[in-house]
């Protein structure tokens, strides 16, 4: 800040409110502005003998400016009135980034809305049962498990196991606030992915399970972002499903050591030693 008090144009603007362009040499002599420490510490060393400031509105509060520098002494007048043409049209543009930039924060906070809203929660009992079962949650299971039951408050016999296995093996003091386990359940370009999170004791509420639905889209966006090609990718999926190199390969017509090399690559990519950790990245990545 006491840098900054230094630069004649910028308190110019914040003590008059002016937004016009200014340059130092309006307010210095040159040895004038070769003597401030802000010269000999910034300017100097990026050559800038005089530049021109101008705020691309009033100041009220935080605002922004434009510098433009010079290596020369003194700027131009010509130059004056070419950024006084500019000012409003520069201004304009900033504005109209500033109006985007919300704008993407918006579609983002929706898009992790939407994400909130797809998931839906099942209630436990201490037990691992569910206290209840809305039919638009049955529809989903039904969707994913062979064995989910048409009525009542019964969860599917094969992620009723899987709930009453991950309760006998946790440890409740160690992993208190921890998901106790994540499932996952493939389908033709989409997936299931099961959460068992921990009871909230001091509510009294029971265990929660959270399902939420995915598409292999947006796995495939994060992994391609780390730089994973189009068949390291395949290949990942596949391996998420507990398949193994040889019906990868068949999968797509390719030699089991065609796949070694794969996943080779995808370890080294995403940072992980064996296909384990590979999963895991992969569930990190979309969770």
């Amino acid at each position: 800040a006491n840098c900054l008090s230094q630069q004649p144009c910028l308190m110019y603007c914040l003590s008059s409110g002016d937004p016009a362009p200014t340059k130092i040499s309006d307010f210095l002599a040159r040895k004038q502005w070769h003597d401030r420490q802000i010269y000999q510490d910034v300017f100097r060393r990026i050559d800038c003998e005089d530049m021109f400031g101008m705020c691309l509105r009033p100041p009220r509060g935080p605002f922004e400016a434009v510098a433009l520098y010079s290596a020369r002494w003194t700027c131009s007048e010509r130059d004056r009135a070419v950024l006084n043409l500019l000012r409003p049209h520069i201004a304009q543009a900033w504005e109209t980034a500033q109006s985007l930039r919300r704008l993407d924060d918006q579609v983002r906070e929706g898009e992790h809305l939407r994400r909130i809203l797809a998931q839906q929660v099942i209630h436990l009992d201490h037990e691992g049962r569910p206290t209840d079962l809305p039919p638009t949650v049955r529809d989903r299971l039904r969707n994913y498990f062979d064995q989910a039951a048409e009525r009542g408050c019964r969860l599917p016999a094969q992620l009723q196991g899987w709930i009453e296995r991950r309760l006998a093996t946790v440890d409740l003091k160690a992993e208190p606030d921890r998901p106790w386990g994540t499932l996952v359940c493939h389908r033709p370009g989409r997936r299931l992915i099961v959460r068992l999170l921990p009871p909230d004791a001091e509510h009294e509420m029971g265990p929660l399970l959270v399902l939420e639905e995915r598409t292999d889209r947006a796995a495939a966006q994060a992994l391609r972002a780390l730089g994973l090609s189009q068949r390291e990718i395949e290949v990942l999926l596949q391996i998420e499903r507990g398949r193994r190199n040889r019906e990868v390969a068949a999968e797509f017509s390719l030699f089991p050591g065609t796949v070694k090399k794969h996943l080779d690559n995808i370890y080294v990519k995403l940072g992980v030693n064996s296909r384990a950790e590979a999963v895991n990245r992969l569930r990190e990545l979309t969770a």
